[in-house]
């Protein structure tokens, strides 16, 4: 027997199973980041890969961030304050790679519970000279145990409008309640694959199939009761 609600609509047990797991599917993300590079998340095919040497790692754990500059915002002054930098070898991209994706893996210990990460640069030193770089999002662990080993990815894509030589430019900002053990850097290029997940994630998608499922409900049963 149907089970009558205030509204004057009527649910079957099944339709409640239904109209549970479609609560579920809008409440629960399905877009979290992956913590560990992989070929087709980031791009096609590797141009790139390093390690940030063990001697600049241990020139992180003595650095002290400057203070902000007052009246600057928080961007200007991560991308104005001094850094501790590394510059990777010269290394070849093509516009027929584009985009290439420079991708940070982080790994380390939190000293403390609380939030752990770190603030970087990331960019690319052009073979004229010029320095690119841009703030990378992600190297953070909001809440991290004391003595927590953790990993964190961050990605910045670019496109390049002609062919040239470039190496990796990585600044350490600032480093928050956290020792860093290593410093990993891919350099992809070409498009990433876009995984199931990835379409059905979208809020666009997910409003298609909203639809869709309350035309299946409708059809099963769940409209107003006859009289």
């Amino acid at each position: 027997m149907a089970e009558r609600i205030d509204a004057g609509v009527s649910f079957r047990p099944y339709q409640w199973s239904l109209a549970a797991a479609f609560a579920a599917f809008f409440c629960i993300p399905l877009d979290a980041p992956a913590q560990l590079p992989e070929k087709g998340k980031y791009g096609k095919t590797l141009v790139a890969h390093f390690r940030v040497p063990p001697e600049m790692v241990a020139k992180y754990a003595g650095f002290t961030a400057s203070p902000p500059k007052p009246g600057d915002s928080p961007v200007i002054s991560a991308m104005t304050a001094d850094s501790v930098d590394w510059v990777s070898p010269v290394f070849d991209v093509k516009t027929s790679g584009n985009p290439h994706t420079l991708v940070v893996t982080m790994t380390g210990s939190a000293k403390a519970d609380g939030g752990a990460g770190a603030i970087w640069t990331a960019g690319w030193k052009l073979d004229s000279g010029t320095t690119v770089s841009t703030l990378l999002p992600g190297l953070a662990k909001p809440e991290a145990k004391a003595g927590e080993w953790f990993m964190v990815t961050g990605a910045s894509p670019t496109t390049f409008k002609e062919d040239r030589s470039v190496a990796v430019d990585l600044g350490l900002v600032r480093a928050r309640n956290m020792d860093i053990a290593s410093v990993q850097i891919d350099v992809w290029s070409g498009a990433a694959d876009v995984s199931f997940l990835d379409v059905v994630g979208g809020w666009p998608a997910r409003l298609v199939i909203f639809g869709l499922v309350l035309m299946a409900l409708w059809r099963l049963g769940f409209r107003r009761p006859r009289r």
